[in-house]
């Protein structure tokens, strides 16, 4: 019975003649699957990028607290690192201050380039570097050398061919005489998406030595840099030994970006969703149609012994085999453009998409409940056109 339904199922009334209307539900679902899949593996893969930018320039956590000296401070960092040590977590030092950078163009004149910057010291290289795509291992630490970003090199029109020192000057924090330094500039730079159009990091954030820093902004107050977020209980713990602490996660710093890629993943993923609902109306209004056309064959059908709980098996197993093999073609496609380097010029802010597996899994099983929910709708509206073939068929 399976093999003589799929006759009326696949072909027009004309049985040697396919029915072509299929193609239009198959490709709506192959089309839905592959929207879903690369907007939100692109927002996901977006948001990753950026977080870890992020988390490369903020850490994962801070935790800051007062000291009277820097014995002091860098007692209480020993305590702090024995203990979270032993929880797999690692944590470094760092400062920032507002500085003034200085270059002086060899191309033009020997003209002098200045900027206010946010300077930061670091005591471990090793986490910045990775998270902004820089080769550490080229470097052991950042003594008498400064990272950065590609905007600030443009803007200070630095030519990497030649050694190239630039000057950091710390007015807020000089008291007789102008605290500086200066350094010699590393020939990697880092990019990172603009937060907003206030807070352009790769134009405004310069990384060297957490010790030359500290020599610098002698006014700053260090900070201790976590490569993981805590617990409660270890917040808890560290405060009872250290004593009004203040902890700050990642998230913290730049809320308000983060949630609106938050939005903008979820309204564009939306979008797919909608193709999809596009794509079972399809099947539905295809449901109705077949329904209306194949009266006749229908009939024989349940003439020749088929009755309705076998007709619905029957449809809906057509239907889901249809949007199945609509969905893995779709995947097949989704991974194909994922690492096509098209999509990436489209994107040029993004280094790589990356396809989660759940969004693949969501995606085929919301494709076949969305089909199964359409076509068990269309037959139940249709339920008495079915009863009403078979009255016939017995009468006849």
């Amino acid at each position: 019975m399976y093999r003589e339904y799929s006759k009326i199922f696949f072909s027009r009334n004309f049985p040697k003649s396919f029915n072509y209307s299929l193609i239009f539900p198959f490709f709506a679902t192959l089309i839905s699957s592959v929207a879903v899949i690369i907007i939100y593996s692109a927002m996901q893969s977006l948001e990753n990028q950026v977080t870890g930018k992020i988390i490369g320039i903020t850490g994962h956590s801070r935790i800051y607290f007062d000291s009277k000296t820097d014995e002091d401070f860098n007692l209480k960092y020993l305590e702090i690192k024995n203990y979270l040590s032993k929880n797999g977590k690692n944590i470094s030092k760092s400062i920032e201050g507002r500085g003034i950078i200085t270059y002086s163009n060899q191309n033009v004149s020997n003209e002098e380039v200045t900027k206010i910057v946010k300077v930061v010291g670091v005591s471990d290289i090793s986490a910045l570097f990775e998270k902004l795509n820089i080769n550490y291992k080229n470097y052991e630490d950042l003594e008498n050398k400064i990272l950065i970003g590609k905007e600030l090199a443009e803007y200070l029109e630095i030519n990497y061919i030649q050694n190239n020192r630039v000057s950091i000057f710390a007015p807020l924090d000089s008291k007789i005489f102008l605290q500086f330094s200066s350094f010699e500039v590393l020939d990697e730079n880092f990019n990172i998406l603009d937060i907003n159009a206030t807070d352009k990091i790769s134009e405004n954030y310069v990384f060297i030595d957490y010790e030359e820093a500290k020599a610098i902004f002698s006014e700053s107050k260090s900070y201790i840099s976590v490569d993981n977020t805590l617990e409660d209980q270890e917040i808890k713990y560290i405060d009872s030994f250290v004593n009004n602490i203040k902890y700050r996660e990642w998230g913290s710093f730049y809320p308000n970006l983060f949630e609106s890629m938050r939005i903008e993943k979820f309204l564009y993923t939306s979008f797919g969703l909608i193709l999809i609902f596009v794509a079972s109306f399809n099947l539905y209004g295809l449901v109705n149609l077949i329904i209306y056309r194949k009266k006749k064959q229908l009939a024989i059908l349940l003439y020749q012994g088929a009755n309705l709980k076998q007709i619905k098996m029957i449809f809906t197993g057509n239907i889901l085999i249809l949007g199945a093999l609509a969905s893995l073609f779709g995947i097949i496609v989704s991974y194909f453009v994922s690492a096509s380097d098209y999509i990436l010029e489209l994107l040029p802010m993004l280094n790589k998409i990356e396809i989660p597996l759940s969004i693949v899994f969501f995606s085929f099983i919301f494709n076949l409940i969305t089909l199964y929910l359409s076509c068990h709708i269309s037959i139940r509206k249709n339920i008495q056109n079915i009863e009403d073939l078979k009255s016939n068929a017995i009468e006849s």
